[in-house]
């Protein structure tokens, strides 16, 4: 609190009190209030004491530690890499610099990064697309920046991802509550307003949207206008511009600072990333269209491409005599090498976490708990291949099965009595098996060698 103080006698040999350069402080106050990149709810508490510093509005102590406490709540939310929401905000408001742009949203910060700003990850279901964007994204921000995820479905529209007016509870000059309407931006614009913001600081960072399932809401539908501005230039801004509504001018006015008419064009700053991923295997997706396809980098992940993790966890299915020790990864293998006989494409597929890794991929050992799995198997890869990817071949897969192999409940049942053998023979001949004993329990099996299906126990 003593920055920019001078001695309060005079003499700087003997002085040990200090009084702060209230003159000084003053004119930062009121610099910073019209520094307008900083945003609305920032610069409103600083307008406050630089009304009071001009003699324009009365001073109460109550009101001024409201400002005071809003200036600090809201120098942290905007710049939480910068401030600690603890100590003295001026400092840092003082500092910040509106950032290099040739156009008021226009930002090029200059950030450096390998990564693509526009990508796409797609590939069959369980193949580990949201977790490989996770884990890029914890990379990408592992010295600070900001993220926002959200899932398209087919009712997901323009309104919900760019903004839209909606209802807003408020209390009227009486203080009695009341309705009213605002503009509520969405993820886009939310992701979008904290980049520009932060483009105009020194410590630039990423900010990234994440979109999962892309393509089970019309994408051209909900990009509408935006979807211009994913052609990138060289300096990985928005190439062409697009003309800003009335309701996104001022909402940026308001968020990041300026005038409506400064955002009148529109561009994506070179620091924010729009990442997502995309099952075209789903039912009822909603296809892209080429010119949407182009402006994204795309990348692939194949059917096998994650499944270290899986190779060698063994889970004990069946009952009684049909009780055998399997490779589920094996097993998933041989299922999708079956379907791909049937013409089943790649895509509908099952990848290694079509049940998830908590489930399949055992803590501790190569032991997977039966229970879990054969609920989770039921649940997830019997649903999905009865009712989608094998839904015309039940008869074939679902060889094993001498009950109804129409009917959901009586395949589950197969399953658990006779595990693996409820498939088609080609599958169980392609699947290294294990017969488990009766007396014996999985915990107390200490052999590690696998015989073929259908070995003697001995």
């Amino acid at each position: 609190m003593v920055g920019g103080g001078v001695e309060k006698d005079g003499d700087a040999s003997k002085a040990r009190y200090f009084r702060l350069d209230f003159d000084r402080r003053i004119r930062d106050i009121i610099s910073a209030s019209k520094k307008a990149f900083l945003p609305a709810s920032i610069r409103a508490p600083l307008g406050f004491f630089a009304e009071i510093y001009g003699g324009t509005r009365p001073f109460t102590f109550a009101a001024a530690r409201q400002a005071a406490d809003t200036l600090m709540q809201e120098t942290a939310k905007y710049f939480p890499t910068l401030y600690s929401g603890i100590d003295d905000p001026l400092p840092l408001l003082t500092r910040l610099r509106s950032g290099r742009t040739d156009g008021p949203t226009r930002i090029e910060t200059g950030l450096s990064s390998s990564e693509k700003r526009n990508i796409i990850v797609f590939g069959a279901p369980g193949t580990g697309k949201s977790r490989r964007l996770d884990l890029r994204k914890d990379s990408l921000l592992r010295d600070g920046g900001h993220f926002e995820r959200v899932t398209f479905h087919p009712d997901y529209s323009y309104a919900s991802f760019v903004g839209t007016y909606k209802p807003v509870p408020r209390p009227d000059v009486e203080g009695k509550d009341t309705i009213t309407y605002e503009y509520v931006p969405g993820p886009f614009m939310r992701v979008l307003a904290a980049a520009l913001i932060n483009g105009k600081t020194e410590n630039v960072r990423p900010h990234v949207l994440l979109i999962e399932e892309i393509n089970r809401a019309s994408a051209a539908a909900v990009f509408g206008d935006i979807f211009q501005l994913l052609d990138r230039d060289k300096s990985n801004v928005s190439e062409y511009p697009i003309h800003a509504s009335a309701d996104v001018q001022k909402c940026l006015a308001d968020t990041v600072g300026g005038l409506p008419s400064d955002y009148e064009e529109l561009r994506l700053p070179d620091n924010m990333f729009i990442w997502a991923s995309m099952n075209s295997a789903d039912q009822g997706v909603f296809p892209l269209d080429t010119a949407f396809k182009r402006r994204w980098e795309f990348e692939y992940i194949a059917i096998d491409e994650n499944d270290n993790d899986l190779r060698g966890k063994v889970v004990t299915l069946g009952k009684d005599e049909w009780s055998h020790d399997v490779e589920w990864n094996e097993l998933r293998k041989a299922i999708n090498e079956f379907l791909a006989t049937l013409g089943i494409n790649e895509d509908k597929q099952i990848g290694p976490y079509f049940i998830r890794r908590e489930v399949s991929v055992p803590a501790h050992g190569d032991r997977i708990e039966t229970k879990g799995f054969v609920d989770a198997f039921q649940h997830k890869v019997l649903m999905y291949l009865f009712e989608d990817a094998a839904r015309l071949h039940r008869k074939d897969l679902f060889d094993g099965c001498r009950l109804n192999r129409n009917r959901y409940s009586d395949v589950c049942r197969e399953f658990e009595d006779k595990g693996v053998h409820l498939f088609h023979k080609n599958i169980v001949a392609r699947v290294r098996s294990k017969p488990v004993k009766p007396e014996m329990s999985p915990a107390s099996d200490d052999s590690t060698g696998v015989v073929g299906p259908g070995a003697d126990a001995e």
